[in-house]
């Protein structure tokens, strides 16, 4: 039987055991938490999934599109890449309800200016905050009533170790993973509902249980570990026998297969082209022993991010978290660890603890983001651990319990439990409230965390781009001080720093290309335009680069024709076609420039190479008639 815990007899303040005076002081803690959230912009994935997702941008019109496609689809077509992430991603419900904002707001608006997307961008924080105090509150109900029935102190103390810990920023603070709220809101709502059925047989509880159960799994693949955690809730927290705990399981199969169904329609097309990025296949360079040690050595980042959250970091991928082989202390100590951890939970749930319950729910949630079963395209982070430290918390509330009986003195007691309480939610808050200012937007994400990631190449692309976008931005009278300037160069080491780390970086070549340009180092931007062009010739970020260098050397090739200095305006010409070698144009008007000094043989071949782009071309095929016409009249 689940062990009884003491910190309610020891704590004797009967309105703080009140659910409604719980609520209230937890959604007051998470309006402190993250109220400063509500003027942030957009960062990180919010572009590709909500800002140019144009699913969401249609409003509630494009939610069919939502509900059969995959999550991540529209962040590839962006890159104009043919890959996809392993099993693809199937997250609908919390993209819809960016879809219903979007209606709300202004629904296929084109040239919608910064202001407006601002704006846009803070309600969506508002509702964020909204969810996730709602989350808060719907997951206290579930501790007082399923797991900490007989103590609803330790109810709230594990809620609200679970509120404050600022693991969480990421999940709230970033609009886009909403979908961690919404699916560890339903698995409650699950738990709560299936409980009540148990008690009452009531069809209208297990109708509302399945629901939740899809909804949960329609907002994270993470909802199918209630076909595990169910059973086991029903044996250890229900009092329930095993084989009652799997009978009682079995509607739950309904719910199930419609979801996989859903999802089998959204994603098959993901596995045809998996990505051989290693910034989506964590991996790809390590060594079969390399890929198993390491897999095994970041569940102990996890621990320690979960005891010590600090400091935080929207990134971990390559090469941030290197390659370890079984050599490596860490390896074993991991191993050591979760097996102590693994073997406690089995004995625990052999006794029906409730710790036997927080265990599973942590194993089972960070299995799912392990590596071990599939690619999730990233090493670890800190959203993904969302739901574990659901566990970890329950864990700590019940321990802190424990430990509280073994004083004998309820007066010390409830000093050292309300200081401790205190320090740990003031450390929390000055965490928190600090990590919401850097999700403020990409420039402030990124220039603070390429500092504590400094070697992932993703997050020193980022803050590349962000510096070099942010020079735009200067004012007439700092750019001739030469702040420009400055802040140009720090983008473009960050961006050098990220192709040292990731030489096929292709993104990062983009950015490094348009640094180029904004410090008018032209020749250098054409070798990355080059490059960029033989790698990934469809990507989205080249029409601008080769545009602009294209168009330089185009104008300084026509300078020189026009007064006549054409041994300088032909290398200038082939420049400008090097860096957009399909623009048809370039090559008529350098056919031209060869018509005019009586060169035949190239102003055809330029005429040819322009048709070939463009069959239609008009200046091309004018441009051979009059060739042909002065070959025939030389002759």
């Amino acid at each position: 039987m689940q062990q009884t815990t003491t910190l309610s007899s020891r704590i004797n303040i009967k309105w703080l055991r009140s659910f409604h005076w719980q609520a209230c002081i937890l959604a007051i803690i998470c309006m402190i938490f993250y109220c400063n959230t509500f003027s942030n912009g957009y960062a990180l994935d919010d572009n590709p999934i909500i800002i140019n997702n144009p699913s969401v941008q249609k409003g509630i019109t494009g939610i069919p599109e939502i509900l059969t496609g995959d999550a991540m689809e529209n962040a590839f077509k962006q890159q104009n890449s043919h890959t996809r992430l392993l099993g693809g991603r199937y997250r609908p419900l919390s993209i819809a309800t960016f879809a219903i904002e979007q209606q709300i707001t202004r629904p296929n608006e084109p040239g919608v200016n910064n202001d407006k997307l601002l704006s846009d961008m803070q309600l969506r924080h508002v509702v964020n905050v909204l969810l996730y105090l709602l989350s808060v509150i719907v997951l206290l109900k579930f501790l007082r009533t399923i797991v900490f029935p007989t103590d609803t102190l330790v109810a709230f103390l594990a809620a609200l170790l679970f509120t404050i810990h600022p693991i969480h920023t990421e999940v709230v603070a970033n609009v886009k993973s909403r979908d961690e709220i919404l699916s560890l809101l339903f698995i409650c709502l699950t738990f709560l509902s299936a409980f009540k059925y148990l008690a009452t047989k009531k069809i209208i509880h297990l109708v509302s249980s399945l629901t939740c159960f899809l909804l949960a799994m329609l907002s994270k693949e993470y909802g199918i570990v209630l076909v595990g955690l169910l059973p086991l809730a029903f044996f250890i927290l229900g009092t329930k026998s095993p084989k009652q705990s799997s009978i009682a399981t079995i509607p739950y199969i309904i719910p199930l297969f419609i979801y996989l169904g859903l999802r089998l329609v959204a994603t098959s097309h993901s596995d045809a082209l998996t990505s051989t990025d290693i910034l989506n296949n964590p991996y790809l360079y390590a060594t079969t022993t390399q890929k198993i040690a390491s897999i095994l050595a970041i569940p102990l980042n996890y621990l320690k991010l979960l005891f010590i959250p600090y400091p935080l970091s929207c990134d971990y991928s390559y090469d941030q978290i290197p390659y370890v082989s079984f050599d490596s202390l860490k390896v074993w100590a991991s191993m050591i660890i979760y097996a102590v951890i693994i073997v406690s939970g089995w004995i625990l749930i052999k006794r029906r603890h409730v710790l036997g319950f927080a265990i599973v729910f942590f194993l089972a949630f960070l299995l799912l983001i392990s590596n071990v079963f599939i690619n999730i395209g990233a090493p670890m982070g800190e959203r993904l651990i969302y739901h574990s430290s659901l566990g970890f918390a329950i864990a700590l509330a019940w321990l802190i319990s424990y430990a509280a009986g073994k004083l004998k003195n309820a007066q010390i007691t409830q000093m050292i439990f309300a200081g401790a309480i205190l320090f740990i939610t003031g450390t929390s808050a000055f965490i928190t409230i600090n990590r919401n200012k850097d999700w403020a937007s990409d420039f402030m994400l990124f220039s603070k965390d390429v500092r504590t990631a400094p070697n992932s190449a993703l997050t020193n692309r980022f803050a590349g781009g962000a510096f070099i976008k942010y020079a735009e931005e200067i004012s007439d009278e700092r750019r001739n001080a030469g702040e420009r300037s400055s802040v140009i160069q720090v983008g473009m080491w960050h961006l050098n720093k990220a192709l040292q780390i990731h030489p096929q970086y292709v993104d990062a070549i983009v950015n490094r290309g348009v640094g180029y340009l904004a410090l008018k180092q032209y020749d250098s931007a054409l070798a990355d335009c080059k490059t960029v062009t033989s790698h990934n010739p469809d990507h989205p970020g080249l029409q601008y680069l080769a545009y602009n260098v294209s168009d330089h050397y185009y104008k300084l090739a026509v300078e020189h024709c026009k007064i006549k200095d054409y041994d300088a305006a032909f290398p200038l010409f082939k420049k400008a076609i090097e860096a957009a070698p399909n623009d048809p144009e370039l090559w008529a008007f350098m056919g031209y420039a060869y018509y005019s000094i009586n060169d035949y043989p190239n102003t055809r071949y330029a005429a040819e190479q322009a048709l070939k782009i463009d069959p239609n071309n008009g200046k091309a095929r004018k441009l051979l008639k009059m060739c042909t016409s002065n070959v025939l009249k030389s002759q």
